[in-house]
């Protein structure tokens, strides 16, 4: 054995004298062999995570990117004014042309347009859509529809924990508890609650997006389903036998009954200096309690007490300032979209719409039992429902459309009482709750 050991020690003392010998006499270095690399592959992964000079316009070309946002946000509204867009929603046709527009090579998925967007445009939003959020009146005027309201929260809420137990959203890594709290906030408030809430807990553009068209195909069939349960259901004495034109401008009137005018320019300038200003100081809060990941929740905070401390200011400005909230908010999700992969849509949007499924089934079926343990009647268990899952807007349309005009605006309200509690509430039970299970 010490023969063998004592073999092995000088074939050990030779190999490096050898290496050393056959270097001279050859002249070349010795070098370990090259793997085998898939190059199409490793072009894609490398272009979309640095967002690449690979596509047509370089994520230096700020104009470009502007352009090609303001193009995909403005074809995205444009396509509300036919009927297929109407069945898609303009917001999802807005992803999927961004979405289109990256993975071609046109656009990069990463610029410092798209950032801009994310930290500056979409606060500007928050306080535009909240200049009517005055509690006061929503308490006052709303009546058993926002305790049915909260009911149908609650029922979001558990929902939530229910689809997140049966389906833990795995394939999306660390963005699954992110996406799980955004789409409970975006059916208790709306959409502007969602992509505050991705936005508050550092979520990526390919999750918001997938998440985003999942839960808009959900939504066009669960609007559908509200209206086939409400179609028994009569209408007002007083909306009977009018058009729907007429009840469309009796809604308008009824909600902005103290503005003469809409839109005007004057209104616009303002409702964007005071959101500005609410903006300023909800960042300047959020640094100064070490918490600047919160600027947008402490944002909602602040225009939701002004605007119930001093309605006569904010009010008039509501108007105007939804009209660009909703254009601001159109461009956020062209940036996502833009961010975004094909691929990584495509796979995650089966999970994540069997995901709402279940989490929109359960917050129905919990609204009708409470409903009814509490006394209430389907006219207004469906309103609510619609206002937490839709928002105040869809809530209106299916008031207008049934011909229910006492409540165009108690549906308005507790639509906007969501659009000011939603994101709070989410974000609490998402780092509380959801990242945990």
């Amino acid at each position: 054995m010490s023969a063998a050991v004592a073999q092995g020690r000088s074939t050990s003392l030779r190999t490096p004298r050898l290496c050393a010998f056959v270097k001279q006499r050859c002249g070349k270095k010795t070098t370990a062999p090259r793997p085998m690399i898939n190059r199409k592959h490793t072009k894609r992964r490398q272009r979309q995570k640095c967002g690449t000079n690979m596509s047509l316009i370089a994520p230096t070309n700020h104009w470009g990117c502007w352009a090609a946002l303001s193009l995909a946000a403005a074809a995205g509204m444009w396509s509300e004014t036919k009927p297929l867009g109407r069945q898609f929603t303009g917001q999802i046709v807005t992803i999927l042309i961004a979405l289109a527009l990256s993975n071609v090579g046109i656009i990069p998925f990463d610029a410092p347009v798209y950032g801009f967007v994310n930290k500056y445009l979409l606060p500007l939003a928050v306080p535009l859509l909240l200049f009517q959020g005055n509690l006061t009146r929503v308490f006052k005027e709303t009546g058993r529809l926002l305790t049915m309201f909260s009911l149908g929260s609650v029922g979001t809420v558990l929902g939530t924990l229910v689809a997140l137990y049966l389906i833990p959203l795995h394939s999306l890594g660390s963005d699954g508890w992110k996406i799980a709290a955004a789409l409970a906030a975006r059916h208790i408030g709306g959409a502007i609650n969602y992509v505050s809430t991705t936005a508050a807990l550092d979520t990526s553009g390919g999750a918001v997006a997938s998440g985003l068209a999942a839960d808009n195909i959900l939504c066009a069939f669960y609007f559908a389903f509200l209206f086939y349960l409400a179609r028994n259901l009569r209408p007002d004495s007083e909306g009977k036998g009018q058009s729907q034109g007429r009840l469309v401008e009796q809604a308008s009137a009824s909600f902005n009954e103290d503005y003469e005018d809409p839109f005007n320019f004057l209104q616009c300038a303002t409702a964007i200096a005071a959101s500005s200003v609410f903006c300023a100081c909800g960042t300047c809060l959020a640094a100064f309690f070490g918490i600047p990941g919160y600027s947008i929740p402490l944002i909602t905070l602040l225009v939701t007490f002004f605007a119930t401390a001093f309605p006569r200011w904010l009010e008039p400005l509501s108007p105007s300032g939804e009209g660009v909230a909703g254009i601001i908010i159109n461009i956020f999700l062209a940036s996502v979209g833009a961010s975004g992969s094909i691929v990584g849509m495509l796979q995650n949007a089966p999970f994540l719409f069997l995901f709402c499924f279940v989490q929109v089934g359960v917050h129905l079926m919990l609204c009708f039992l409470l409903g009814r343990l509490f006394g209430f009647d389907r006219r207004d268990i469906l309103l609510a429902s619609n206002a937490n899952v839709g928002g105040p807007t869809t809530a209106v349309a299916m008031a207008v459309s049934k011909g229910w005009r006492r409540s165009f605006v108690p549906a308005m309200l507790v639509g906007t009482f969501g659009y000011a509690v939603a994101t709070f509430l989410c974000v609490a039970l998402g780092f509380n709750v959801l990242r945990f299970m």
